[in-house]
C-alpha cells in the first residue's frame, strides 16, 4: 500500500471516531441533552458544533441589554458553570433556579450562544 492510502485510512478511521463520539455524547442514557458537568469534560470534540445542555439558570447571573436586545446567564449544575448568551423572546417561566435546557454553539471565548432553549419537557416534546 501506499503512504497516501495509509494516511487516508488512518484520517478515515479518526473522523468516524469523532464522529461516534459526538453522536454517542448525544443519546448517552436516552438523555436529549448533556449536564453542565458532562459538557465541559467534553467541550474540545463538540466545539463550535450544536449541542444541548441542562441545568438551572444560577442565581444572580441573568443579565439583559437592552441596547442590543441580549440576555446573558449562567447555566448551572451542582459541579460546574456555563455562560449562556441569547439574542430573542425569553419565556415568562424564565427566572432563576429554573431548569432550562439550552440548544447552541460552543464559542472560542468559553460561551454557549443560545438558538433556542426551553424547559427539559418542553425541549424533548419537541425532539422526537
Amino acid at each position: 500500500m501506499s503512504r497516501k492510502r495509509i494516511r487516508l485510512i488512518i484520517m478515515s478511521v479518526v473522523a468516524i471516531g469523532v464522529a461516534y463520539l459526538g453522536y454517542s455524547l448525544f443519546i448517552h442514557s436516552g438523555d436529549d441533552f448533556l449536564t453542565v458537568s458532562e459538557f465541559k469534560s467534553q467541550v474540545t470534540p463538540l466545539a463550535d458544533q450544536s449541542v444541548r445542555v441542562g441545568g438551572k439558570i444560577a442565581t444572580g447571573s441573568i443579565n439583559w441589554d437592552n441596547r442590543e436586545q441580549v440576555i446573558r446567564f449562567v447555566l448551572a449544575d451542582d459541579k460546574e458553570r456555563l455562560n449562556i448568551t441569547y439574542k430573542g423572546v425569553v419565556p415568562d417561566d424564565f427566572k432563576p433556579g429554573a431548569d432550562l435546557v439550552v440548544e447552541g454553539r460552543y464559542l472560542s471565548d468559553n460561551t454557549l450562544e443560545a438558538s433556542s432553549f426551553g424547559t427539559p419537557r418542553s425541549i424533548c416534546n419537541v425532539c422526537h
